[in-house]
């Protein structure tokens, strides 16, 4: 029964199964023309029907999917704010208990928005990509003005940066890298702590030119980034580290893992996070909707239950467990080469055995991969939203400030239960997000929850 393990048996593929987090993109038009984007290139499943998500498949997302899940992420290659309805679909997403986080471009910021967003209780994080504070390369590799980035960031986290993680993002890549150290100087100045670097992952033919190997000095800039944001208090928050080291240390090797096409790919999307579309197509990740292929159906005539279970949606599941993965899959340039961690590595989590006190967590899971947990090889309690962020929560007894502890049991076999015990510091914020991680390896889908308002189980 734990043995390698088929789709049949993995979350996300029984009748009653559904995801716990999704990626939604509400419209298909964005106002800037970023070069990375392949929503400029013209791939996209939605861009040449640039238009706002049909309200009937909004209201039959609510109605089907929004009271089991535990995350929305309002993604995609267009920006939400262009939606009229945006404010009222997170409020919708709120008022069901839905942790939200979205994305924007940030050069508008709509005055209806800024009201609702202040009645949001659920509202986790919003990000805002920027890439770079140089005006000069801002208007080059995104066609727009980066103070009104600037400005949006300043006035999001006026607004609500007491009460959500507020971060801006920036793609590594030659054009930017070396611009990094004035961009932390620059969110420092307007009050943002965060800053996510993200991989380049060639989703445009436009970005291809734009690797770090052939950045000058890429090297110095990424260290001289890590200074400034030690002296400026910002945490940096990596994609992939280890990938970006190797693009500028080791470029060969990092095209020969990440770059060239392979019969397995380690990615685990297709179980835990399915994407759609602004026109109701349902993906099994936000790549395959970047060049219009793999739908696994649309909304406009299908149930989101009767795609997520049904033949094509389990048949490429099961695909990417077998000796050849499809080959959008192949051709990614997101993920490494190797066994997808979903194949052998899992875990779920038993709320309903759990205890959330005040001072102390007690964590009750279930190990459903097919290798035992030891000393050497086991899940920690890790930090999310975002991940590895520092924790107001921490105290002496924790690993570290973004592992609260491993499990309790030294020996834990497949089918067998653990338990994750941490206390929480007196002073900390109510309510922090945390999941599951195998250090080197993977975050655990399904095992996302918060000390506040914890993960409602379901049956995936």
């Amino acid at each position: 029964m734990f043995s390698e393990r088929t789709d049949p048996f993995l979350p996300g593929t029984n009748a009653d199964a559904k995801p716990r987090a999704l990626s939604l993109e509400i419209t298909g038009r964005c106002n800037l023309k970023c070069r990375m984007c392949p929503l400029t290139e013209g791939t996209t499943s939605s861009g040449a029907r640039a238009m706002g998500i049909p309200s009937e498949i909004w209201a039959g997302l609510v109605e089907e999917l929004l009271p089991t899940l535990d995350l929305i992420a309002f993604t995609g290659f267009g920006e939400p704010m262009l939606h009229a309805a945006f404010g009222q679909m997170l409020q919708d997403a709120d008022r069901h208990q839905t942790n939200i986080v979205f994305n924007t471009n940030g050069t508008i910021f709509p005055e209806s928005l800024r009201n609702a967003l202040l009645n949001l209780e659920y509202l986790s994080g919003i990000n805002v990509s920027i890439d770079t504070s140089s005006a000069e390369t801002y208007e080059d590799i995104r066609g727009g003005k980066v103070e009104k980035s600037l400005q949006t960031l300043n006035s999001i986290n006026a607004l609500l940066g007491d009460r959500t993680t507020v971060t801006a993002s920036a793609v590594a890549m030659k054009s930017t890298i070396g611009t990094f150290p004035d961009l932390v100087s620059a969110l420092a100045e307007i009050g943002i702590s965060n800053l996510v670097i993200q991989n380049l992952h060639d989703q445009s033919r436009e970005g291809l030119d734009e690797h770090l190997a052939s950045a000058p000095h890429a090297a110095e800039s990424l260290s001289r980034t890590r200074e400034v944001a030690a002296e400026q208090r910002v945490q940096l928050h990596f994609e992939d580290e280890a990938r970006l080291r190797m693009e500028i240390e080791e470029p060969d090797r990092a095209s020969e893992t990440y770059l060239a096409p392979a019969i397995s790919k380690r990615c685990n999307i297709a179980w835990e996070m399915p994407h759609i579309d602004s026109l109701g197509g349902v993906y099994p990740c936000c790549r395959a909707s970047a060049v219009a292929t793999e739908c696994m159906g649309s909304l406009a005539e299908q149930s989101f239950a009767e795609i997520w279970n049904g033949p094509k949606f389990r048949s490429f599941r099961s695909r990417m467990l077998g000796e050849k993965v499809p080959a959008i899959c192949s051709q990614c340039t997101a993920v490494p080469v190797g066994r997808p961690h979903m194949a052998t590595m899992g875990a779920e989590l038993i709320l309903e055995e759990s205890v959330f006190g005040a001072a102390q967590i007690d964590i009750v899971a279930r190990n459903i991969g097919s290798q035992p947990w030891t000393p050497i090889f086991h899940p920690r309690v890790g930090t999310r939203a975002p991940r590895d962020r520092a924790s107001l929560a921490r105290t002496a007894n924790w690993i570290s400030e973004n592992r609260a502890c491993g499990p309790t049991e030294s020996f834990v076999a497949p089918g067998e239960t653990a338990h994750f015990s941490f206390d929480l510091a007196e002073s900390s914020v109510s309510g922090e997000w945390f999941a599951l991680v195998i250090d080197g390896e993977v975050w655990l889908p399904g095992t996302v929850f918060n000390t506040a308002h914890h993960a409602t189980p379901t049956s995936n």
